[in-house]
């Protein structure tokens, strides 16, 4: 059995953001982007293909090197190499890093969503489309939850120390 490095749990979750990713493909590919797919619109036809040509390259990529991204995600000397127990706060840093590729997959998807959708309706009335207030607030939400998972997966490390700090405060 391998040694569970730092470079190797940050490969584990490449490796889960690649299984959401074939995930969230194959469940817009066949509800979404095929339904919407028209004979005399080329342009858009071809727009869709290269879409999802491009999440499925992205998702085999990152399924195939993982241990290559995470070794340029982060940075580690030859002593990270030994094996390590994991401690409190690594385990903090693990769920919010986590809890982040999480947010970020649904964000994601959410953002394909509400691109695709905003697309299709303004050449179906080939007019400016006015979105309703739920829309509006629901675009919002997506960016607001981007933003949370890129300052999870990028500060994940921070905020772990800042909540260990926290719980062992003396008062």
């Amino acid at each position: 059995m391998e040694k569970m490095t730092p470079k190797i749990i940050v490969a584990l979750i490449v490796r889960l953001f690649a299984i959401g990713l074939l995930v969230f493909l194959v469940r817009v590919l066949f509800a979404e982007f095929l339904g919407l797919m028209r004979a005399d619109e080329y342009t858009l036809n071809f727009l869709i293909v290269a879409i999802v040509a491009f999440i499925a390259f992205l998702a085999v990529f990152l399924w195939k090197f993982p241990l290559f991204i995470a070794s340029n995600l982060v940075k580690f000397d030859a002593a990270d190499q030994s094996e390590t127990k994991l401690t409190e706060s690594g385990f903090y840093t693990l769920g919010f890093a986590l809890l982040g590729t999480y947010l970020l997959y649904w964000a994601v998807s959410d953002a394909v969503f509400w691109w695709y959708s905003i697309k299709s309706l303004q050449e179906v009335t080939q007019y400016t489309y006015e979105l309703s207030a739920k829309d509006k607030a629901s675009i919002l939400a997506t960016a607001v939850e981007f933003v949370m998972a890129l300052f999870l997966v990028i500060g994940a490390g921070r905020i772990s120390r800042f909540v260990y700090w926290l719980r062992h405060a003396k008062t």
